[in-house]
């Protein structure tokens, strides 16, 4: 039997993507807030004989899936916690985010594609886009919001 250290497994992992597949769906992908990033669960195989990796948790790939993963822990107030005190009044739940027909709602979409342009897929990354445009992202956040609610969401705008 073969020991691996962690970090040889998430090396493996990370350098040859073809050993792994999509994520685990149990445990679910987390927000870490030490790094600021999506935390998911992979396991894999290793060599033509397919020796089985343990299961190790790392930074969510760059997918689509991690930005929607972002997305939903934004909007839950886990990234940014002045935006705790919205998530009640959201119009859908967070949870949206990561549905199969999150598309079909045009306000998971769009805030979707929003962080995707601009590959804002972490903390640090969505932070460094705000220092050049405070405004990115009010719109699209707006748009889960009640109209009760813009005012003074737009006030306290970017919520760092």
């Amino acid at each position: 039997m073969f020991s691996f250290t962690v970090r040889a497994m998430v090396y493996i992992l990370l350098k040859l993507k073809e050993l792994i597949g999509d994520p685990l769906s149990d445990p679910e992908p987390r927000y870490d807030a030490a790094s600021g990033r999506v935390k998911c669960h992979f396991k894999g195989t290793f060599g033509k004989a397919g020796w089985e990796l343990p299961t190790v948790e790392i930074d969510y790939p760059e997918r689509l899936e991690r930005y929607r993963w972002f997305a939903k822990f934004l909007l839950e107030g886990g990234v940014f916690p002045k935006l705790k005190k919205y998530a009640s009044s959201l119009l859908s739940p967070p949870s949206t985010m990561v549905k199969s027909w999150a598309t079909l709602q045009p306000r998971t979409d769009v805030l979707l594609k929003a962080l995707v342009a601009k590959r804002a897929g972490c903390k640090d990354s969505l932070k460094s886009v705000w220092e050049d445009q405070p405004k990115y992202l009010l719109n699209e956040y707006l748009r889960w919001l009640p109209e009760s609610a813009h005012n003074e969401a737009s006030l306290y705008w970017p919520p760092i």
